[in-house]
């Protein structure tokens, strides 16, 4: 189980500010929940953060706007893998 919070974290055609995502063992989703105090685990990232579904990763390298199409198909339960973008794309998991 693992827990990420960033600035933004973009996901599902949304964007959302100062919120936290959790996935369980596995890398499935749990959930995206407001950050409205400090969360024991959580580990947080400058920027913003945006899920993949694992199955829609493409052959090739992804640029950063491949990532807005693909994190259009996550659904709590899918397998993720995590991007951080900062001042670069960075695979997190």
């Amino acid at each position: 189980m693992g827990k990420a919070a960033s600035h933004f974290i973009r996901c599902s055609g949304h964007v959302y500010h100062l919120h936290y995502m959790e996935w369980d063992e596995n890398g499935r989703l749990s959930g995206i929940f407001p950050l409205r105090e400090e969360i024991a685990g959580v580990v947080f990232f400058n920027g913003t953060l945006v899920p993949v579904p694992s199955a829609c990763l493409p052959e090739k390298d992804l640029q950063e706007e491949d990532l807005q199409e693909l994190s259009a198909k996550v659904e709590t339960g899918s397998t993720i893998h995590l991007f951080h973008i900062d001042q670069k794309m960075t695979k997190v998991f």
